[in-house]
């Protein structure tokens, strides 16, 4: 799909880092033992969950024909 605003970009680098990028390799030189691993794995949750926030929060900005489109939700 054509980029069409800097925000869908932003929204296909983050999608893309969330399905394509492996920690598997960083987990094995970081983590050799259980109590790093415990921390290796923390940390990763947290960074995962940051990322996916700033793609959610990019999801209303999508085309409208876009798969991943949402409508921004009403604040009150």
């Amino acid at each position: 799909m054509r980029a069409v605003s800097i925000k869908h970009v932003e929204y296909a680098v983050l999608s893309h880092l969330l399905d394509k990028v492996d920690l598997s390799d960083l987990e094995i030189d970081m983590a050799p033992d259980d109590a790093s691993a415990k921390r290796f794995s923390a940390g990763a949750k947290n960074i995962l969950k940051i990322i996916e926030g700033l793609a959610d929060r990019r999801r209303h900005l999508l085309p409208t024909d876009h798969p991943h489109y949402k409508e921004k939700e009403a604040t009150q």
